[in-house]
């Protein structure tokens, strides 16, 4: 009896068995933080690539409204959406305008001739995205929404 209590075979394989649970929920969670942020580069540069469409010819492509979620969804790899959805991502856009007199204008018209004041037209674009987790952790939402917003001037014309 006494030999047997002594006996260290198999304590390697009950020091393995302890352990795995908590190894494996380690990278379970390494996967998830990876995935999370890889997922928050895809939202964030597809309204970078949205402004940059914006931006090629800014008198016609700043009011392509349907190019600029083209652009935006295609740079991340969704399908565009007009709501939250899992692997869909939602694009606004509009046109601001604001002249060197402090003033702006929804419509962004050019200044009059001579009138000395200039105009900044800037093209804004949001993207927003719903993260789900591979696996449902308690106490952690089973959703996480994201967003990223980029704002580029377009043109400046008098």
């Amino acid at each position: 009896m006494r030999k047997f209590l002594r006996s260290e075979s198999g304590t390697g394989m009950v020091e393995f068995a302890l352990v795995l649970p908590l190894l494996s929920l380690l990278l379970i969670g390494l996967i998830e933080t990876g995935r999370y942020a890889a997922f928050s580069v895809r939202v964030s540069n597809a309204a970078r690539a949205g402004a940059q469409f914006a931006s090629i010819r800014p008198s016609v492509t700043a009011y392509d409204t349907s190019g600029i979620v083209n652009a935006a969804c295609a740079d991340a790899g969704f399908t565009c959406s007009d709501s939250y959805a899992t692997n869909k991502m939602t694009v606004v856009t509009n046109v601001t305008c604001q002249y060197t007199d402090g003033s702006s204008d929804p419509t962004c018209a050019l200044p009059a001739k001579g009138s000395g004041v200039q105009r900044k037209m800037f093209v804004n674009v949001t993207t927003s995205a719903t993260f789900t987790p591979i696996i449902q952790y308690p106490l952690l939402p089973s959703s996480v929404p994201m967003s990223a917003a980029t704002s580029v001037e377009v043109d400046q014309g008098q």
